[in-house]
């Protein structure tokens, strides 16, 4: 299953496979992948959910009792504040739009697949020092979560702030998707600035640009929300 999600990992189609299926689920959890490759998109009540990779939460510290999955990416869900106010103070877990916005996600998720939606782990940054870089976390138990800059281009954005450490910004998903990696006009997310759960300053998030560069935003600024989940 190693070898084969590798080679999905390797490879970019950007296919419409329908609506999701037992046949799919039965294909990720034997491992083949058969017929899935990165890009590929479900379209399940109206909504396109697009392969990310294969297997890329496997082995990772907290998360170490994962089977075989697909990791995917939503589209734009909508324009959200992360604060109402320009503050990071509570970590990007202190936000309204993780405590608020990624419940309504989760349902959505839910409804959509189900069993086969996963519940996995994320380290997420709690608190900022006086300088405004995160200085503690913890491990969230989650259905959906929001992207880092490592996710998004291979390693931390400019406006990433890891003075006390990577771990705070990335968690363990400090690796490229492989969408990000293998199509790179899904950097853009089709012309829309999305935020990034990356803390920059103490009044400030980072994002990625509609151009698909890297990019800043004071918390209460409305940008698109973009999630990731897991499904089996």
């Amino acid at each position: 299953a190693t070898e084969n999600a590798q080679t999905h990992n390797a490879t970019y189609r950007g296919q419409d496979l329908g609506s999701f299926n037992e046949t799919f689920a039965s294909d990720i959890d034997n491992g083949t992948f058969n017929n899935m490759w990165v890009g590929d998109y479900f379209v399940v009540n109206n909504h396109t959910y697009k392969i990310a990779g294969f297997n890329y939460k496997c082995g990772h510290e907290e998360n170490t009792g994962l089977a075989n999955h697909l990791i995917m990416i939503t589209d734009v869900l909508s324009n959200q504040a992360m604060n109402s106010t320009d503050t990071t103070a509570g970590g990007f877990a202190g936000t309204d739009l993780f405590k608020n916005y990624f419940p309504q996600i989760e349902s959505q998720l839910q409804t959509d697949f189900g069993k086969h939606l996963l519940t996995f782990n994320s380290y997420l940054s709690t608190s900022i020092d006086g300088n405004g870089a995160p200085n503690n976390g913890q491990w969230y138990s989650l259905k959906a979560c929001m992207c880092n800059s490592a996710m998004w281009w291979g390693k931390p954005s400019q406006y990433s702030n890891n003075a006390n450490g990577v771990k705070f910004n990335l968690g363990d998903e400090d690796t490229q998707l492989p969408i990000m990696k293998l199509h790179t006009a899904e950097q853009s997310s089709g012309g829309n600035y999305v935020w990034l759960r990356d803390i920059y300053n103490s009044g400030a998030f980072a994002g990625a640009c509609y151009d698909g560069s890297a990019g800043w935003a004071g918390a209460s600024h409305s940008d698109d929300v973009r999630a990731f989940f897991l499904i089996d």
